[in-house]
């Protein structure tokens, strides 16, 4: 996903040279992990989705993703939530997160366990300051739901 702040520059760009298209969002309120479960085309998504890449680190670490990193971790909750077979290519360097030392991991912890006790408007606080004050509340929602993909994934490794 891009975010919606980015995606309105650029709408703004196009529309400042004359560009006649309009940016669409679709799967705006969407997680990652909703969007594979309720994929129509099951079957391509299968064969497709594990040579994807997601990791923020993937360069650095031979075409292989980290298992660790914010992107690393989101992509896990996705397929968790989907139950699907995570079929990433050549795998996680860190398949366990429950002793990983990576400040990813730790920080998503803690801003899982800070969602969970505070609550979405809290936790999301002025971070949606974009968003009107109509499309607030589906943004606070796929926030919500995917803090909850996140503390899924973080719990079965044992880490919360």
């Amino acid at each position: 996903m891009v975010h919606p702040v980015y995606m309105s520059a650029i709408q703004a760009i196009w529309d400042a040279v004359g560009i006649p298209a309009r940016l669409v969002f679709p799967y705006r309120d969407r997680t990652k992990g909703e969007l594979l479960r309720k994929c129509a085309d099951r079957k391509n998504l299968a064969s497709l989705v594990g040579s994807s890449t997601s990791c923020g680190k993937f360069q650095r670490h031979n075409l292989t993703h980290c298992g660790e990193c914010i992107p690393c971790l989101v992509r896990r909750a996705a397929f968790l939530k989907a139950k699907m077979r995570d079929t990433t290519t050549k795998g996680y360097l860190r398949d366990k997160l429950a002793h990983s030392e990576s400040k990813d991991v730790a920080a998503a912890a803690a801003s899982y366990l800070r969602y969970r006790d505070e609550g979405i408007r809290r936790f999301a606080g002025g971070s949606l300051s974009f968003a009107s004050h109509s499309d607030r509340g589906q943004y606070e929602s796929v926030v919500a739901d995917g803090m909850d993909e996140l503390g899924e994934l973080l719990s079965s490794h044992g880490v919360i």
